[in-house]
């Protein structure tokens, strides 16, 4: 089954995600987001996600 959905960004509440100290490479990110849809069993996840200039890592497993 495919969601679809549709949210006017600048009205979205984004929350802060801080990274870990290692992720950060250079820079000092500011990490915001906000999960919109989320499956039943987790293997899939829709949302917003913002990031200040600056070079990070990220591993998603």
């Amino acid at each position: 089954m495919t969601h679809s959905f549709v949210l006017h960004t600048p009205d979205a509440e984004l929350e802060p995600e801080p990274l870990a100290p290692e992720q950060i490479l250079s820079g000092t990110p500011e990490v915001t987001g906000k999960v919109v849809w989320e499956s039943r069993d987790g293997r899939q996840v829709r949302g917003v996600w913002q990031i200040t200039p600056s070079v990070v890592t990220v591993i998603n497993l």
